[in-house]
């Protein structure tokens, strides 16, 4: 019966003091214990479900042969994985106790009757488990672990009596398989004196009673010896020949019969060692195949099997999963109930009082036992009351909490030899807090830092020693040693940071408790922590417990030093990079200005633009910022009070860094390098808990321009453009001249209208931008003359303050003032307008701005474009001539192109035609006229073009005259009269020669030459057809004459070819003949015709050549045909020369003045010659 005020002991239903065997160990056995455990099992939902789903699997196995025995069982520290192994161990061995089965034991604990029905059936087999720790197992002194095989046979053995040491366990079943071994044991003992399972483990030792008793079975020394040294040093296991062992035992022990091996640890065992996972695989795997269902492995491991495997490699070890396909997870919920039912159980009474305290307190409790947000995902106070009086005093997130502690000492090898061999509990934990409060009333809680004296069992000694040391320094509470406890436990912990908050309601001790003074102290103990260097704190306002390494290493991080320039630097960087990603201003959606950018002394990029943002953190007067703040300088001043916030965690990094790199080369222990490490990883977040300071102080600063201040309110990106936007007016006074900028979007395409249609109009009659417009053209006509105004000069002059025009509206303006005619525009000295279809790249592109000329175009004095209106008039007939000394000089290079160098050119062309003996007339001129025209059009300027224009004024129309006069030869009948006088002169110029001594011929002749030959023939060329028609009468005429005579000489040649025919009787001679007569009197049919004298002289003469010919011929066929009729000589006559001289000169001298005469000569030569060879005779000559 509860009292008014009670203690916490008298809540509980059992003595909160009574042993309860929580450290469950694999291989331990005591009846009292093993009741103790099947008695005050707590079968929870978790525990049930999981039981049910295992023996479902387990007893299909009985009617259905399977190799699917594998059974994972999965958990965190302190699910109670090892536990539930372990009653599955009694269940699957048919445990009795005190005579109860161990499955009466659940008849009480599970209301699921299909549950009880299989474990029931399951105590009718034969049923056999073999519990052990895979780790415990292993060890025998290697440096390397056992194979999973040679454990499990290991155990196998001794579960079958054999010894643990496999080589002589293979002995002793090489013996039993023989039939002797039990009769070799009696005699070992009878020889030795002891029994042979007390001295196996010496049979080295025992070597001669080992043969001696093998002796007494007939088998002789030599063979008793080499059995014993050959056992020793060959012996092998492979997990096949295991399996087949077992195999063997199963079937050798009946139908009835099945075997569990129940392994705990197996996934700590296993590590990340791919080949014991292998191992274990083909363990599994074998006793499957070769046991079919009567063996099963029922394995523990922190981690599930998937996970396992996809750390070790999913690709290797992919079978290992179908090996277990029964897989069971246990959470902390199982935990957290177990902990309620089998330690924290109370009085109906006791749990009725507390729900309705609850009820009472339930709200500011909770409110006490809340976590900070976003820092802590466990849960916050109770649920409701039933919650409350089930755990209490304990609160609910210290379960959860408790197993991450214990599971971090493990993974992070804090731990100590008892909790590296599984030796630990919550429930033990839980218990021994409970017993530190039971004296208490029930207004107390559980702090977390209790929890801690249960956890220093299990650390090592280097790990404790700091908190115990740390309790002895001066000025340390004991409140400050809790502090650290709670530290140490939690560092690490992802599911909680180390927040003042968290760590506050970590040290809760009753439902009273206030959390404001709780926090209060809590900082206080924080601060006196963080001075003894016995924690630190993280950039992100959580802290840390630090050991007695990573004290030394923060005492030198402190010392190490940092230049202020490199803190300044990192600073700036941040703030440029991160805070302030501005690359330019933009104003009014129109101009975009870029900005240096100054952090007190660090430079971001270079100094070369107008304006500059220049910040400065720290001790800046007020007067050193108004002065600072002019010419293009936007100064922002962040305050002194925001600087070490942001300061000094960034200094703090670069200790860090500094120390880190300055350690990485030397000679650390695995510890330290650990520890700086972790140091390292927190420099990132020393440098984000800069920038969020930073950002937040720049938020709260103070402008500067043009000496005056300001202030801002909102975002600091707004600021920001505030500020700018006031410092842009005051650079940039003109910039209001470009009332309508040239947009961003479709640039291009405003500059191109703007330069052909010129700036749109306005309702007052002025035009947009004419200010700017204005501006731009005064400086280009103040430019001219004196320097070379390029688009690069002009963008560099008006895109700098005080205008800060945009690239595009300069070009744009240059556009327009080109539309109006202000301007003349040339790239690389060549004119070019919006014709040209680069005409936008032009003026836009930087790469071309410094070869696009831009010259202001100057109006021409009337009196000057008087003279030039008239002068175009009367030689061109033109009179648009323009008003600007460049539309007059563009006008006057068309016309004198037209006029000029297109007739010119088009002359000269024709003239390249001309036959070289008579050359065109007028050629000296054209080219002097071309000179002259080029040299007046090569005048770059249009004022000099023009000024020269009218200087040539006389001159221009004597060329204009002389053109015409020349176009009237080249382009008319003329050139056709004369090109028909030389081609006459040409084609007849053998008959010309032959009638050199016609008179009246060689007249006209010289006529036409001289008038093809005169240097201005125009006004005689009309009498060339006259003259030409005159020669050609002439030439016939001597033709005919000539031809009279010429014919009667083709007759003479034609009767000398007759008397050759009749003269000889030869037919040979006859034939031939007569084809030369055939062709005579062809040439002199063609010579009837003929109308040149050339051509009839050259007939003659071939007639002359064939007849000479002919006569050789017949000669030598004469001869021939004479020398085959006679033999004789007879016919042989000598002439003297003188004889020849008589016939032919008989009157003892003669003239030869032509061929004519030579062949007359010849011909009375040969007449005497013929006489004598007609006669027969051969001729001989002498003087």
């Amino acid at each position: 019966m509860l009292q008014n005020t009670f203690t916490i002991q008298e809540l509980f239903k059992k003595p909160i003091d009574r042993e309860i065997n929580g450290v469950v160990q694999a291989g331990q056995y005591d009846e009292k214990v093993v009741h103790s455990e099947l008695e005050e099992y707590v079968m929870t939902k978790e525990i049930s479900e999981n039981m049910k789903y295992f023996f479902e699997n387990y007893t299909y196995s009985f009617d259905h042969p399977t190799t699917k025995i594998g059974v994972w069982i999965s958990g965190f520290f302190g699910s109670g994985k090892s536990h539930f192994l372990k009653i599955l161990s009694y269940l699957l061995n048919n445990e009795t106790v005190y005579g109860k089965r161990a499955v009466d034991f659940f008849a009480e604990k599970t209301d699921d009757q299909k549950l009880l029905e299989m474990m029931q059936r399951s105590a009718t087999f034969d049923s056999h488990a073999i519990l052990f720790n895979v780790d415990s197992k292993s060890a025998g002194g290697k440096k390397e672990k056992a194979t999973i095989v040679e454990v499990f046979l290991k155990v196998f053995n001794e579960y079958l009596g054999y010894s643990p040491t496999l080589w002589i366990a293979h002995i002793e079943r090489q013996l039993a398989d023989e039939g002797v071994y039990e009769e070799f044991v009696r005699h070992f003992e009878e020889i030795e004196g002891k029994p042979w399972k007390e001295e196996r483990a010496r049979i080295l030792l025992k070597r001669k009673p080992f043969i001696q008793a093998l002796a007494r079975l007939g088998y002789d020394e030599e063979t008793s010896a080499g059995f014993l040294d050959a056992a020793k040093k060959t012996f092998e296991i492979s997990s096949e020949e295991f399996a087949k062992i077992v195999a063997k035992h199963v079937k050798e022990k009946g139908d009835n019969y099945r075997l569990t091996f129940l392994v705990d640890e197996i996934g700590q065992y296993i590590g990340d060692d791919p080949n014991l996972m292998l191992n274990l695989q083909t363990v599994v795997e074998d006793l499957g195949n070769y046991c079919q269902g009567k063996v099963w492995v029922i394995v523990t491991s922190q981690e599930q099997i998937d996970a396992v495997t996809k750390i070790k490699g999913a690709d290797n070890f992919s079978k290992i999963q179908g090996r277990f396909a029964t897989r069971i997870h246990l959470t902390s919920s199982n935990t957290d109930e177990v902990i309620k039912r089998r330690l924290l159980e109370k009085w109906p009474a006791a749990a009725d009082h507390l729900k309705v305290e609850f009820e009472q307190i339930g709200q500011s409790l909770n409110n006490t036992l809340t976590f900070e947000k976003d820092t802590c995902v466990l849960q916050s106070g109770f649920k409701n009351e039933e919650e409350y009086a089930a755990i209490y005093p304990f609160v609910p997130y210290q379960v959860e909490l408790l197993q991450r502690v214990f599971d971090k000492v493990r993974r992070q090898g804090e731990a100590g030899a008892h909790l590296a061999h599984g030796e630990r509990s919550l429930l033990n934990a839980f218990q021994e807090v409970a017993l530190q409060l039971k004296d208490q009333d029930t207004n107390q809680l559980a702090r977390f830092s209790q929890f801690y004296e249960t956890v220093k069992r299990f650390l090592s000694t280097s790990v404790s020693a700091t908190i115990a040391s740390a309790a002895k320094r001066e000025g340390i509470t004991e409140f400050d040693v809790e502090v650290l406890k709670v530290l140490f436990m939690i560092k690490g912990i992802e599911q909680i940071k180390a927040t003042v908050e968290n760590i506050t309601t970590l040290l809760v001790d009753s439902v009273d408790c206030i959390k404001n003074d709780l926090e209060k102290e809590v900082r206080r103990s924080l601060n006196r922590l963080r001075r003894n260097m016995l924690i630190a704190e993280n950039a992100d306002k959580t802290f840390v417990f630090l050991s007695d390494d990573e004290q030394e290493m923060n005492r030198e991080i402190e010392h190490e030093h940092i230049n202020e320039a490199n803190v300044i630097d990192e600073l700036g960087k941040i703030f440029f990079e991160d805070i302030v990603q501005m690359k330019s201003y933009r104003y009014q959606k129109t101009h975009d200005f870029e900005f240096n950018k100054i952090f007190d002394t660090y430079t971001r990029g270079g100094r070369t633009n107008e304006l500059t943002l220049q910040v400065y953190t720290g001790d800046v007067t007020e007067e050193q910022a108004r002065a600072e703040a002019n010419s293009g300088i936007l100064v922002m001043h962040i305050p002194q009070e925001f600087t070490e916030k942001f300061f000094e965690p960034m200094e703090y990094a670069l200790k860090i860094r500094s120390y880190a790199n300055k350690k990485i080369s030397t000679s650390l222990t695995e510890r330290q390098r650990k520890i700086l490490d972790e140091k390292r990883q927190q420099i990132t977040e020393f440098e984000k808990k800069a920038k969020e300071a930073l950002a937040e102080a720049a938020v709260h600063a103070t402008y500067y321009v043009q000496g005056q201040e300001y202030r801002f309110n909102g975002s600091l990106e707004n600021q920001l453009q505030s500020a700018f936007e006031i410092l842009v007016r005051n650079t940039y006074s003109y910039l209001s001249y470009m009332e309508e900028p040239v947009p961003v979007k479709n640039a291009n395409d405003t500059i191109y209208e703007w330069a052909t249609k010129g700036l749109p109009a306005k309702l007052d009659g002025t035009f947009a931008n004419h200010l700017a417009y204005d501006t731009v053209f005064r400086f280009l006509e103040q430019s001219r003359n004196r320097q070379m105004v390029t688009m690069k000069l002009l963008v560099e002059k008006f895109k700098s303050a005080p205008y800060g025009w945009s690239e595009n509206d300069i070009a744009g303006l240059v556009a327009a003032l080109m539309h109006d005619g202000k301007i003349k525009l040339t790239y690389l000295g060549e004119s070019f307008d919006t014709s040209h279809p680069q005409f936008i790249s032009r003026i836009t592109k930087a790469s071309e701005r410094e070869k696009v000329m831009i010259e202001a175009q100057i109006a021409i004095p009337s009196h000057k474009r008087k003279i030039v209106v008239e002068m175009m008039r009367e030689l061109f007939n033109f009179y648009d001539v323009g008003e600007t000394y460049d539309e007059i000089a563009k006008n006057i290079r068309v016309q004198m192109q037209k006029h000029f160098l297109e007739p010119i050119t088009e002359m000269l062309k024709i003239k390249e035609y001309e036959d070289p003996q008579y050359p065109y007339p007028g050629g000296i001129q054209l080219a002097k006229l071309k000179n002259s025209i080029e040299e007046l059009l090569s005048y770059s300027k249009s004022e000099n073009l023009v000024e020269e224009f009218i200087e040539l004024d006389e001159d221009l129309e004597e060329w204009l005259e002389n053109i015409q006069t020349l176009s009237a030869f080249y382009k008319k009948t003329a050139i056709r009269y004369f090109d028909e006088s030389v081609r006459l002169l040409k084609e007849r110029a053998d008959d010309l020669d032959i009638a050199k001594n016609q008179t009246e011929v060689q007249k006209i002749k010289n006529q036409i030459v001289s008038i093809l030959t005169m240097d201005h023939p125009y006004r005689e060329i009309p009498n060339l057809p006259i003259l030409n028609e005159k020669l050609r009468t002439e030439l016939t005429n001597f033709v005919k004459k000539e031809l009279g005579a010429q014919l009667e000489q083709m007759e003479e040649i034609r009767r000398k070819m007759e008397e050759l025919k009749e003269r000889y009787s030869i037919e040979e001679i006859k034939t031939m003949v007569q084809h030369e007569l055939e062709e005579l009197q062809a040439r002199i049919e063609q010579l009837k015709d003929m109308d040149s004298i050339s051509r009839v002289y050259s007939y003659t003469q071939m007639a002359t050549n064939d007849l000479r010919r002919l006569e050789e011929k017949v000669y030598e066929l004469y001869v021939q045909y004479q020398s085959e009729t006679s033999d004789g000589d007879d016919r042989q006559v000598e002439v003297p020369i003188s004889r020849f001289i008589q016939v032919m000169i008989p009157s003892g001298q003669v003239e030869i003045r032509t061929e004519d005469d030579v062949d007359r000569l010849l011909e009375k030569m040969k007449q005497e010659l013929l006489k004598e060879i007609q006669n027969g005779k051969v001729v001989v000559i002498k003087k």
